[in-house]
């Protein structure tokens, strides 16, 4: 049972209705002891559901670098907060990841630019422990699983980095370019999902096609968001910011692989 309050809980200032004046909080009710309310708060927190997050998804998908531009722009409260997208959509993501792009097997590692690292590295630990190659694999591949769950947003700080270096006559703050990284992210695992979804099973056999026709389309919402986000014009800078922009796509990756696999092999 709660007592009508006189004072706020938080900031002791006498009330004059259901909420503070002095700090904003709200007083308690005996509603809010209930379990449902507990888990709908959690809900409404977590993913912001009173901002009406599938429009904020469809708006990824179709206007590309516009929630982007809005947010630098100074007109967020009419959207979810660009981390709060990208955490929903890296949720679902790693229930159902078609790209194996941000997750590879061990004997993969000693075919990446940093294979002669990765190849002597191995072959320490086999030495060392004792153990052959394959039952390494099993505990690094679970540990591996694991951690890109949480590694995975790496890429955005990186790719963050080298925009700003590319885009640095702008006069930007890296946190405009980090936002930028993280919409766009956001759209790769989010169509990847919906894509490899919608593609039918007798068609992978084209798998080859299929794979092609996916970064065609991530190349045309490149360009479209650059374009939108950065104000390039539809000449050749825009090609040529199109093009930058996935060299960076492609470097933050090999980085994100590397990172990957040292950590991983860190904690195994």
């Amino acid at each position: 049972m709660i007592e009508k309050q006189e004072r706020c809980l938080n900031c002791d200032t006498p009330l004059q209705g259901k909420f503070c004046h002095a700090c904003g909080q709200k007083q308690i009710e005996p509603s809010e002891r209930t379990l449902k309310y507990i888990v709908l708060q959690f809900l409404g927190s977590a993913f912001l559901l009173e901002k009406n997050f599938a429009k904020n998804l469809w708006q990824v998908l179709v206007k590309p670098g516009f929630l982007a531009k809005e947010y630098v722009q100074g007109r967020r409260t009419r959207y979810m907060a660009p981390l709060s997208i990208f955490l929903l959509i890296n949720f679902f993501y790693f229930i159902y990841n078609p790209l194996s792009d941000f997750k590879l097997p061990l004997r993969d590692q000693v075919y990446q630019p940093y294979g002669a690292l990765a190849r002597k590295l191995i072959d320490e630990k086999l030495k060392n422990e004792k153990i052959t190659v394959e039952e390494y694999e099993v505990e690094y591949w679970d540990w591996s699983l694991t951690l890109t769950k949480t590694l995975i947003i790496l890429n955005v700080p990186i790719t963050a980095f080298f925009l700003l270096l590319w885009f640095k006559r702008r006069k930007m703050y890296f946190t405009d370019h980090f936002i930028y990284a993280l919409y766009l992210y956001a759209f790769l695992l989010l169509f990847s999902m919906l894509y490899y979804l919608a593609v039918p099973s007798s068609i992978m056999v084209y798998e080859r096609w299929v794979h092609g026709f996916f970064y065609c389309i991530l190349a045309i919402y490149v360009f479209f968001s650059a374009k939108r986000f950065y104000n390039s014009p539809y000449h050749v800078s825009a090609w040529i910011n199109t093009i930058i922009i996935h060299i960076i796509l492609i470097i933050t990756h090999f980085t994100y692989r590397g990172i990957l696999f040292l950590t991983t092999y860190a904690v195994t």
